[in-house]
């Protein structure tokens, strides 16, 4: 049947006529090749057009092209992101958000492995926030091939402030100068941490050096550098404290009047040690005088202190200086004579004078500071004419000024009928302390021991009223008992070390050698790894002629591992002097290169011992001229016998 044509169509406006043929139809009716009839089907099935073969082939390249350069494109990618996180995290750093900065700089990590700036970053956050991660982490970025100089100086200032924070001497004295160019290279900061270095471990005449060039190197000093300031001070301090050879504590105080007037205006704090330290001439009496007294921030205990350095030059007019200040300061009352005002007496007659009203007109915190500056001078008497009775029931630390005062007078029938007030504004751990002090002063034993009993009671769960009950019975003198108080307090971790100290400190009080033997033997049980108590009980071992090849095997290991510490040295010395190998102990304290007028007495007592020994007779005289033998342990004084 002939087929008919088909109708003509109109698209876009153009008229097409398709015209189906026979032949046309006879094609369509031709069956195809098999491959040729499957391709087509596909191509029909999945709709592609009649030159997918050339398409796909293109695909096929570009899946190539894209397995050969999609590397490449990714790690780009990777390190262009890396770098993106790794500027956001010094621009935290610079504005000191360092939670920030440390995810920023982690971030980028991630994305790449090892980039030394992300790691810097990281190191500093961590040294910032006091991190023991930071130490490792420093001392690997000191030798990355990366490091600048300048940032080698702050890894290695970082990494040693990090050391003597957690008590590491061994890494500390590998991050110190080794060389004299080095050490002309360091600025203020790394000079402080070197100076505190040999403050903790070694010699506080070492730390002198160090101090004056720190201080040196603070150039055009100002109001922001206090805090720096007061570092240094503090370590001076700590210097005077440790140092009690004449020379050495001239150079501190010496150093003390270049940290005073550096400074504009002069340094409050410097001059307060400074009037602190003694042993001042009447000039540098006077100069501190005037500067306490005209200082534009010089406070009311610094008005106080002047007139302790007034009293420290003129000793002869203790009493008319004491009556004028109180005058000047408006407490008329006060300064008059003991006999114009009535004493307490017993519990109804407890009458403190009503202040005249330019005393009450004086603010309270003032009034308070004045009386315990009485009672510092032995004027406890005039303490109760500041306050009225309602004061004492109202400020705790009115009623403890008026008690010290009564105290200090020796007045304990009047500090017992305070006490009876219930009224009176005071703890009762503090109330049942004075009244321990009170009964023991009057004789009165079973009271004593029971209000001993009580305070321990009422303390003993709270570590830091029972440290204070502690503190106050070892500045009573009652050592015994303090002692035994310490020892509970060693059941608190929290205060574990102090109490230990605590127990060292009434061991030297007494004078028992072995007593601080044994106190450091168990400080070993509870410290293992602190090397300072294995150096103390080294050198205490041999010092008692006990555990000598021990105590030796110790100090040998000690001065191995941390060759820069005196300390380690003197004791190996005095363990091979108590081995009877006085010429090598003499070698171990010569290659240590002190200014031995400058050192420990007992390190002195030692080195004295050698000297002899070895027919250094007049080095041995020189140096026993400046022996202080009163600081001696009994042991050390038989080192000189």
């Amino acid at each position: 049947m002939p087929l008919r044509p088909t109708k003509l169509k109109r698209l876009n406006g153009n008229r097409i006529q398709l015209m189906e043929s026979q032949t046309d139809t006879d094609k369509k009716m031709t069956p195809e090749p098999p491959d040729q009839a499957n391709g087509s089907r596909l191509r029909r099935l999945l709709k592609l057009p009649a030159f997918w073969p050339i398409s796909g082939l293109a695909l096929c390249v570009l899946a190539a092209l894209s397995i050969w350069l999609g590397p490449p494109v990714y790690q780009k990618l990777k390190y262009y992101r890396a770098e993106q996180l790794i500027s956001n995290a010094e621009q935290a750093l610079q504005l000191d958000n360092q939670s920030w900065a440390f995810q920023a700089a982690q971030a980028s990590l991630s994305l790449r492995s090892g980039n030394y700036r992300a790691l810097r970053i990281i190191a500093i956050v961590l040294a910032r926030t006091d991190s023991v991660q930071a130490l490792t982490l420093l001392q690997q970025l000191m030798n990355h091939e990366a490091a600048t100089p300048d940032d080698i100086s702050l890894y290695k200032k970082q990494a040693l402030r990090l050391a003597l924070l957690f008590n590491r001497p061994d890494l500390a004295s590998s991050l110190l100068p080794h060389s004299s160019d080095e050490a002309e290279s360091t600025d203020d900061e790394y000079a402080e941490l070197v100076a505190r270095f040999h403050q903790n471990y070694g010699l506080a005449s070492d730390a002198i050096p160090w101090i004056s060039r720190s201080i040196q190197l603070r150039n055009n000093p100002t109001s922001s550098n206090e805090f720096d300031l007061q570092k240094r001070i503090d370590l001076i301090q700590l210097a005077l404290q440790q140092n009690s050879a004449t020379g050495g504590r001239l150079q501190f105080r010496n150093l003390l009047w270049d940290l005073t007037f550096q400074t504009n205006p002069p340094s409050l704090e410097s001059a307060r040690l400074l009037a602190a330290s003694g042993d001042l001439s009447n000039d540098d009496v006077q100069v501190l005088i005037n500067l306490f007294e005209q200082h534009p921030e010089a406070g009311f205990q610094d008005k106080l202190t002047a007139v302790d350095l007034k009293l420290q030059r003129n000793p002869e007019e203790e009493k008319r200086i004491l009556t004028d200040t109180l005058y000047r300061f408006g407490s008329a009352l006060a300064a008059e004579t003991a006999e114009t005002t009535a004493s307490l007496g017993a519990k109804q007659q407890i009458q403190l004078p009503v202040a005249e009203p330019s005393t009450q007109e004086m603010e309270l915190d003032r009034r308070i500071r004045l009386a315990r500056w009485l009672n510092r001078h032995g004027e406890g008497e005039r303490v109760s004419r500041l306050f009225a009775l309602n004061e004492a029931y109202e400020n705790q630390d009115v009623a403890l000024v008026i008690l010290d005062g009564l105290a200090q007078a020796g007045k304990w029938k009047e500090v017992e009928a305070l006490l009876s007030d219930k009224n009176l504004k005071l703890e009762l751990i503090l109330r049942d302390l004075y009244l321990a002090r009170a009964s023991g002063e009057l004789g009165y034993k079973t009271s004593y021991e029971l209000s001993w009993d009580t305070i321990e009671s009422t303390a003993i769960d709270r570590p830091r009223g029972f440290w204070y009950v502690a503190e106050y019975a070892r500045v009573m003198g009652e050592y015994r008992r303090a002692e035994t108080l310490y020892r509970r307090l060693l059941e608190f971790p929290s205060v574990r070390w102090k109490s230990y100290l605590a127990l060292i400190q009434i061991g030297e009080m007494r004078g028992a050698t072995a007593d601080l033997l044994s106190i450091i033997q168990e400080m070993r049980g509870d410290f293992p790894d602190n090397n300072s108590i294995e150096n103390d009980w080294a050198y205490l071992s041999a010092l008692l002629d006990q555990s000598i090849p021990e105590a030796l095997k110790t100090a040998r290991q000690l001065v191995s591992n941390y060759p820069k510490l005196p300390a380690h040295h003197v004791t190996l010395a005095l363990c091979l002097l108590k081995s009877g190998n006085h010429a090598e102990a003499l070698e171990a304290l010569d290659q240590i290169g002190l200014d031995w007028t400058l050192a420990l007495e007992g390190w002195k007592a030692i080195r004295i011992n050698l000297l002899k020994s070895a027919n250094r007779l007049q080095e041995a005289q020189a140096l026993e001229a400046t022996l202080n033998r009163d600081s001696l342990k009994p042991e050390e004084l038989e080192l000189l016998e």
